[in-house]
């Protein structure tokens, strides 16, 4: 039997300053599921996650993650 799910969104920012976050959350999430915490669903892109607040009139891409949570055996 599967559990609740789990919805987030995530801007993909290019910014060196950024890579090292999303790098890690990435393996984060990886290593979630490779502990059999949760399976990944789905990934769908976001072309508009939110305007670029340092430059104008540029946008910053995203993606939105489902994960189910997985019970684990007693």
């Amino acid at each position: 039997m599967e559990g609740g799910l789990v919805v987030m969104t995530r801007g993909n920012y290019q910014r060196p300053t950024h890579l090292s976050y999303s790098q890690d959350l990435q393996w984060e999430l990886n290593s979630m599921e490779q502990e059999g915490l949760w399976k990944c669903l789905e990934v769908r892109p976001l072309d508009h996650y939110l305007s670029d607040p340092h430059e104008p009139r540029s946008i910053i891409q995203g993606s939105v993650c489902v994960y189910q949570k997985c019970h684990k055996e007693a």
